[in-house]
């Protein structure tokens, strides 16, 4: 029998009473900091250098906190597999960087963008000259909204003339065509300056 959210959270509920996913929570605190335990018993090990009977016992903790995360998943409306897809699909199109001060992997959220010098958020649209300035330090939802603004009294005040949405043919090869002025993704400007960093470039 292969045990599911359903299943577990049934039986769960049969031998402790119905409760709180809150409590549940709480309860699986204390797994994931035996978990923790484990490992900073034995150091960071790579799997093949674990013990047989270390790392065991680290899949048994790791099956007593898929347990109650189950519970909890279950409890809350919520397929583990599906919104465990559902994030991945989120964490595959950010772009995660080494942070200088904690030295923690994060996402991503703004960078300074080398060829206009402008703070980008990394999931907007931003309106740039072929010079390499910026027309406007706002970033848009979508490209439409960007094309939208170039169309607006502002845009053309701005000097938002001859522009497109030139194609982003990847992190090495950048954009092969561009406009007077363009609209581009913040997200294909980081791949294309991390592939193609600026001489003393940092960021």
């Amino acid at each position: 029998m292969i045990e599911t959210q359903e299943t577990m959270t049934a039986w769960g509920d049969e031998t402790f009473g119905p409760t709180p996913p809150a409590a549940i929570a709480r309860r699986m605190r204390h797994e994931v900091q035996e978990l923790l335990d484990g490992f900073e018993a034995l150091g960071d090990l790579q799997p093949a250098d674990i013990p047989e009977e270390a790392r065991r016992a680290l899949g048994e903790e790791c099956g007593d906190i898929y347990i109650m995360l189950s519970q909890i998943a279950q409890k809350l409306g919520t397929d583990l597999p599906t919104i465990a897809t559902a994030k991945m699909a989120v964490n595959r199109e950010r772009r995660w960087a080494r942070d200088p001060v904690s030295g923690t992997i994060r996402h991503v959220e703004t960078f300074k963008e080398p060829g206009s010098g402008l703070t980008m958020d990394i999931t907007k649209f931003y309106v740039l000259t072929d010079s390499g300035s910026y027309l406007t330090p706002k970033g848009f939802d979508t490209a439409e909204a960007a094309i939208n603004w170039c169309h607006s009294p502002g845009g053309e005040e701005a000097g938002a003339l001859e522009f497109g949405v030139p194609e982003f043919a990847g992190p090495e090869e950048g954009w092969p065509e561009m406009y007077a002025t363009n609209v581009l993704f913040a997200r294909d400007l980081y791949d294309f300056w991390i592939a193609n960093p600026l001489e003393g470039e940092t960021e």
